[in-house]
């Protein structure tokens, strides 16, 4: 993958800091940050929690915080702006990993920008966080068993090496999956 400008992430927005690069990477400017992309699709917060998004909902679980999207909503999205981008999703498998994040597979990642979403505790080892969901952008397979990826933050965000195995784990904590955006001309 070519060197994207990395984007921190404002606190519950990590998703759309991630779209917000990916858009950038694609169309070579920015033009839509994450707050206009919070605006659009909306987002759940704390109820004291102070953020320049004027389309919020509040919640007291962790597990509702964030902004919850779907490929449908992303597609609509992408052809109403004329972004060239389509999204999927796969959601993990309870029993084995994707084939996209394989190393015996590089052919799968041609073009494409892979998210995965996952329990930030799952992954990083704070049980208590367990329900909060987090994504990260995968960067480059290592080997079978690690992978480099972009944590948008905006704790600790920047590039790290992680266990392809401890990421699938944290995916099957809160039952998510991985988001596939390709570009489309």
């Amino acid at each position: 993958m070519k060197t994207m400008r990395e984007i921190i992430a404002e606190n519950y927005l990590c998703f759309l800091a991630l779209i917000e690069m990916i858009i950038e990477d694609v169309i070579g400017r920015n033009c839509i940050d994450q707050f206009y992309l919070a605006e659009h699709f909306g987002v759940t917060v704390p109820e004291n929690h102070k953020i320049n998004v004027d389309n919020i909902q509040y919640s007291s679980k962790d597990r509702n915080l964030g902004v919850h999207l779907d490929e449908i909503k992303l597609n609509t999205f992408f052809e109403t702006t004329g972004i060239p981008l389509r999204a999927d999703y796969i959601y993990v498998n309870p029993f084995e990993e994707n084939k996209i994040d394989d190393f015996r597979y590089p052919a799968l990642r041609n073009g494409k920008y892979i998210v995965y979403t996952y329990s930030y505790g799952g992954l990083y080892g704070i049980p208590q966080s367990y329900d909060i969901g987090h994504v990260a952008l995968l960067d480059e397979v290592i080997s079978e068993d690690c992978v480099r990826i972009y944590d948008p933050g905006p704790k600790g965000c920047g590039y790290k090496e992680v266990s392809r195995l401890n990421l699938y784990e944290a995916m099957r904590i809160i039952k998510s999956g991985i988001y596939i955006f390709e570009i489309c001309m």
